[in-house]
């Protein structure tokens, strides 16, 4: 039993398709239930909200080395000018890293974030998390405004 929102789709043809490679399973079914109580969330108060009007308004972006940022300057300002781009998810490598020399992208990544839109650093491994300031690179993208997503 996985926690759905730290779950993904790991295999297109086994049963088993689905990990949650950061969060160990809530319960293992076997011929018993296992149960990993520590990770069991205390039941929510109130009534069950559903949230229908999700704002979608994102862009995800997994960087490859190599890659063109003013491609990415085109992509974010021809949807700042329509008002459409209020967040950009990157993936990036190993544990938030770009390319050093790119300065030009860093400083469009603080134009985004100038502009109102959210810029949130993620990684490309299926374990591990961000660690923004544990590289120079890292820290120049907390400074220009990119917010980690640590584990997610």
């Amino acid at each position: 039993l996985l926690r759905a929102n730290r779950s993904t789709k790991v295999n297109t043809h086994r049963l088993l398709a689905f990990d949650s490679p950061n969060l160990d399973p809530l319960a293992t079914i076997g011929i018993t239930i296992d149960e990993n109580d520590h990770l069991v969330l205390p039941p929510p108060k109130g009534a069950l909200r559903v949230h229908t009007k999700m704002d979608t308004r994102l862009l995800t972006i997994r960087l490859v080395p190599g890659f063109d940022d003013e491609m990415i300057r085109q992509m974010i300002e021809a949807n700042v000018e329509k008002q459409r781009l209020k967040a950009l998810v990157l993936q990036l490598y190993g544990t938030g890293n770009i390319p050093s020399v790119k300065e030009s992208f860093i400083q469009l990544l603080s134009d985004a974030a100038e502009k109102d839109i959210l810029v949130i650093a993620s990684t490309q491994c299926f374990t591990g998390n961000v660690m923004m300031g544990h590289y120079a690179t890292g820290r120049a993208l907390e400074a220009a405004g990119v917010v980690s997503a640590s584990d997610m």
